[in-house]
């Protein structure tokens, strides 16, 4: 008798254990999935009038050192610390992003005859390159903000001149989240390559 209560405690043992591991996996909360983000700037910037530089330009990609060029999202909560979002991640190294996003603008603002990167291997005559300093959210109270940063140069091959060499730098306010803060970035940066398009104009007139 006393050996069927103790087999029976043990199996009412194993079957509560069993229960309590599969109530633990239905309440558990889900696995967060990776995310990923792309800069939509370029295409919506509009000309800045006036005839264009006749000739092509060629746009590699930009220049970006350290955790500015990678794909993880940079968030910021002091000036002297950076910080890497988790599970959020931009779809292409930021140095290709702008590159694009400045080869979209040139071209959409037609400031050139042509624009391409240097794959193509055109028979170019300007050069128009970047240097990305900054591509973050700042966090804090409420939404935060981003900052956007980059110098652009550009020179004519025959006679290596340089004919642009500016800081570009804007500050806005960020939506809520990363996707509202990757929004602000796309945006400030149109409003950047609005102003360099503008100088490109009045530097090759």
């Amino acid at each position: 008798m006393m050996q069927s209560f103790l087999i029976a405690a043990k199996r009412r043992f194993i079957h509560l254990g069993a229960a309590a591991v599969l109530l633990a996996s239905c309440t558990s909360p889900p696995v967060p999935t990776d995310t990923f983000y792309n800069l939509t700037a370029g295409r919506a910037v509009v000309s800045a009038g006036g005839s264009s530089i006749s000739g092509t330009v060629e746009v590699p990609p930009f220049r970006a050192e350290g955790v500015v060029n990678e794909r993880a999202i940079i968030y910021r909560q002091s000036d002297t610390t950076q910080k890497q979002y988790t599970y959020h991640y931009w779809s292409e190294p930021p140095s290709i992003m702008l590159q694009r996003s400045l080869i979209d603008a040139v071209r959409a603002s037609k400031t050139f005859d042509q624009a391409a990167a240097p794959e193509f291997r055109a028979d170019r005559d300007y050069e128009l390159i970047g240097t990305l300093r900054r591509l973050e959210h700042v966090v804090g109270s409420g939404a935060g903000k981003v900052i956007v940063e980059f110098d652009i140069g550009l020179r004519r091959i025959r006679g290596n001149d340089s004919l642009l060499l500016k800081t570009y730098r804007t500050e806005r306010t960020a939506g809520r989240g990363v996707s509202g803060a990757v929004s602000a970035m796309s945006t400030a940066l149109d409003e950047l390559l609005s102003d360099m398009i503008k100088d490109i104009a009045a530097a090759g007139g």
